[in-house]
């Protein structure tokens, strides 16, 4: 149950699912949400018009990846969607995400048990509800550290 800083309060309701397969070298995983005010980027993030009316968020994520020794190279994709509360609220912020969307591929090197060497390629697209987007290309090199 989340109360604002306003009157209005609403109760925020959501479900996720999760799969995972493995076989050998092969590694599949899938995961989808649903969610009513909730947010989208964050728990309360942008999950309801400030008055109490709640958005509904959805998304999915796809992701498989093949080792060769030290070398594992993956793929994944995802999507993440928000719809308004309704149409008061599109024409009050028509900047308002309604879909993210990101494809990655990456190739990853383990050189110890906990030193892993990582370069990756990325396309993320964002589209408001106004229909205006933004769309880009990053790169990523660097290295993993856990203990």
């Amino acid at each position: 149950h989340y109360t604002g800083t306003t009157t209005y309060d609403y109760d925020g309701t959501g479900i996720d699912v999760f799969a995972k397969w493995t076989w050998t070298a092969l590694e599949v995983f899938g995961y989808y949400y649903h969610a009513d005010g909730l947010g989208t980027t964050g728990l309360f993030v942008l999950s309801s018009d400030g008055l109490g009316n709640k958005r509904s968020s959805s998304g999915y994520m796809a992701q498989a990846t093949y080792k060769f020794g030290d070398l594992k190279l993956g793929a994944n994709y995802g999507v993440s969607k928000l719809d308004c509360a309704n149409a008061a609220d599109c024409a009050a912020l028509p900047i308002l995400v309604a879909k993210n969307r990101k494809v990655t591929v990456g190739g990853y090197y383990s050189l110890t048990k906990n030193l892993t060497l990582l370069a990756e390629v990325s396309d993320v697209h964002a589209d408001a509800q106004s229909g205006a987007s933004n769309h880009s290309k990053n790169g990523n090199v660097g290295a993993f550290f856990s203990f």
